[in-house]
């Protein structure tokens, strides 16, 4: 029997129209936003001259292109020999952080009016609807279930790799150079055993189709998938489709690029065969992205009528 592995990204929740890229959430007219800004005002401020809420205050100021957990990899790794106060405070601050991020895509959840003419949608609706095992390996905090009002079949298995809204969310960083992780600072990183990132990594060495929504393969987490194209380099892998569901062909170029600085592509494109869905295209209601969709359903035998 074919295994599907959908792993999604944050561009699958912002095709469904939630604002839920951390720039979106660190918007000056975010309440939750300025309430994690607003604790350098507090009486902790002028106990420690180093304050995690100004670095983060100065990095969205002066980028546009804001990534929270990139910018917890550089405080980590430009902030030690600390006092006991100094991280324990640096810490609430921490906590402060992830709580409002958590709120501010909860609001973001709840709110919002999910478009049910996007791709994420009918993709989600129709693998439910299949007869084969899937399953969703979701790097986002949401229950993409739930926003796509699906009513989950048997078939169908979820894994929050990162946590949910309600259970054991984990913001932070991982290491993907040479720097060292600071170990007075370790709270900041991801962990290294997380049972759904092992089963993540099994199923998708097992998997006959991978389709990757929203997500670019970036640094950080490129090691979910380093397993899965190292066996497709050498031929090992069963999977015959690797599809990515992005933006647009500038999307496309950037996967690309965080595929070719970690494996061979084309050794991966011998063995495989590696198809790009651009959502743009898909809200044109271009014929040959509406194509793509029907014949990734079809090789699943998957009976559905997405037009």
């Amino acid at each position: 029997m074919r295994h599907i592995a959908l792993i999604i990204g944050n561009g699958f929740d912002l095709d469904l129209g939630l604002l839920t890229k951390y720039s979106d959430f660190a918007d000056s007219k975010n309440k939750e936003w300025n309430d994690f800004l607003n604790m350098s005002g507090t009486i902790l401020n002028p106990c420690f001259q180093i304050d995690f809420v100004n670095h983060m205050r100065h990095a969205r100021e002066y980028s546009n292109w804001f990534d929270i957990e990139h910018e917890i990899l550089l405080f980590a790794a430009t902030h030690n020999d600390l006092e006991d106060e100094q991280i324990g405070l640096i810490r609430l601050q921490y906590e402060m952080l992830v709580k409002c991020l958590r709120l501010y895509i909860y609001r973001q959840a709840t709110t919002t009016i999910v478009q049910e003419d996007s791709l994420a949608y009918i993709l989600l609706h129709n693998l439910n609807e299949g007869q084969h095992p899937v399953g969703i390996y979701s790097f986002n905090y949401t229950d993409c279930i739930n926003l796509c009002k699906c009513k989950k079949r048997d078939n169908i298995s979820f894994h929050p790799i990162h946590g949910t809204l309600f259970y054991d969310m984990t913001l932070g960083c991982r290491i993907y150079d040479d720097r060292k992780e600071n170990v007075q600072l370790d709270f900041m990183y991801k962990p290294i055993i997380n049972p759904q990132t092992d089963i993540l990594k099994q199923n998708l060495t097992k998997a006959s189709e991978v389709i990757v929504f929203g997500h670019s393969l970036n640094k950080i987490d490129y090691c979910y998938f380093k397993d899965f194209f190292d066996a497709v380099e050498l031929g090992e892998n069963v999977c015959k489709h690797l599809t990515f569901i992005c933006k647009n062909i500038e999307s496309e170029e950037i996967i690309r690029q965080n595929i070719s600085g970690n494996t061979s592509l084309s050794k991966t494109e011998r063995y495989i065969n590696l198809n790009f869905i651009y959502t743009d295209s898909w809200n044109k209601k271009e014929r040959g992205t509406i194509g793509k969709i029907e014949e990734l359903m079809d090789r699943n035998g998957i009976e559905t009528n997405i037009i």
